[in-house]
Parts: C-alpha cells; sequence; structure tokens
C-alpha cells in the first residue's frame, strides 16, 4: 500500500513539474512550488526526489524506456528484412514506425518541454534511434560501410521526425510521416543490397 501511496505521489510531481515548465524554465521553478502545487511538504517531496532536476531526469527516462521499448518491436523486421518481400517488410515497418510517430505526437508537448529544459534531451534520443539500428540492421557490409547506413538511417529520420515534423508542431499526419520514415528505411536497405552485391563480385 504504501509502495502504491509513493508511486502515485511521484507520478503526481512529474505531472506537477510539467505543468510549471509550460510558463516558465525549469530554473525558475522551486521545490516549494512544486510541493505546495502537489498538496505535499517538501519533506515529502524529498522522500520521493532528490531535486527537481531528479524529477526531470525521471520524466526523461521514463519517456525514452517507453520509446525505446516501441522501437524495439521492429528488430525482428530489421533483422530478417530479406526474408520478406519489399512489399511485406515496408508494411511491417510501417506499422511500426506509425506508432512511434503516433506515440511522439501524443507527448510532444512534454517532448518540447524536454528539449527546452534538459541540454541532452535531444542527444539521448538519437542515440537511441541511433543504438536500435547499430542493433537491429544487420552488419552485411564492411564496419565503416555499415556504420555509415546506420548514421543516414537515424539523421534521416531525426531530421525528418524532430527537425521539421516536431519544430511545425506535428502539422503533418502520422501516416504520412510514417511513410516518409518508411522510404528513407527502404532506400537504406536496397543500398545496403546493392553493396552487399557489388563486395561478393
Amino acid at each position: 500500500m504504501n509502495n502504491l501511496l509513493s508511486s502515485n505521489t511521484k507520478e503526481t510531481i512529474q505531472a506537477t513539474l510539467l505543468k510549471l515548465l509550460v510558463d516558465r524554465p525549469i530554473e525558475q521553478i522551486t521545490v516549494t512550488q512544486i510541493a505546495a502545487q502537489t498538496f505535499i511538504s517538501r519533506v515529502h517531496f524529498y522522500n520521493c526526489f532528490t531535486d527537481k532536476y531528479d524529477v526531470l531526469e525521471t520524466i526523461k527516462q521514463q519517456f525514452l524506456l517507453s520509446f525505446k521499448l516501441i522501437l524495439a518491436e521492429n528488430t525482428d523486421y530489421l533483422k530478417n528484412y530479406k526474408s520478406y518481400s519489399d512489399a511485406k517488410t515496408r508494411e511491417l515497418l510501417y506499422l511500426n514506425a506509425l506508432k512511434n510517430i503516433n506515440y511522439i505526437k501524443k507527448h510532444h508537448i512534454h517532448i518540447q518541454l524536454l528539449i527546452k529544459n534538459d541540454p541532452v534531451f535531444l542527444e539521448e534520443f538519437y542515440t537511441s534511434y541511433y543504438e536500435h539500428f547499430l542493433t537491429a540492421v544487420p552488419q552485411e557490409l564492411t564496419a565503416e560501410e555499415h556504420l555509415i547506413v546506420i548514421h543516414y538511417m537515424t539523421r534521416g529520420i531525426f531530421h525528418a521526425v524532430f527537425e521539421v515534423w516536431l519544430a511545425d508542431q506535428c502539422q503533418e499526419t502520422p501516416e504520412k510521416v510514417a511513410a516518409d520514415v518508411i522510404d528513407l528505411l527502404m532506400v537504406s536497405f536496397k543500398n545496403i543490397c546493392e553493396k552487399t552485391t557489388n563486395n561478393r563480385r
């Protein structure tokens, strides 16, 4: 029971911080303000978190974990993409990409707040994509060529999703963004196949 109450309190504290971040940067927010709006004492706050930055870090890590779990769902498709037709590969990857994009759209306000208040958030988000592709995409090229392809995939998706779509307040439909992401992935797979064929000649 106590663990449940503690968990609920932590979630409420996180929600309170996110509300406060809408109007001011984290530097201008105090633990006293967070505690007051959460209707708890400062002592209770410190029983849950080290400080306000600990709250922000927890929010970020929970978001990144959920995002990575969605990404991981397409690992088998990526590892075995040659086992499917191009149409089937596109279909399977599209469904996962759409789930990712919808997740980002659902939380886009919170993502924007994290971008503004956590200087390493975007870098960690980029790393999530990069490490996923590094693990999931089979290495059929030289180590150097493989890394070039992974960087191309990651950079292309990151640009489409974060530097264009998210910056534009998610105006484009998730379906269109997901389709663009899959177009980029399919081009990457085509390049891998072509390079693999050339290397064997």
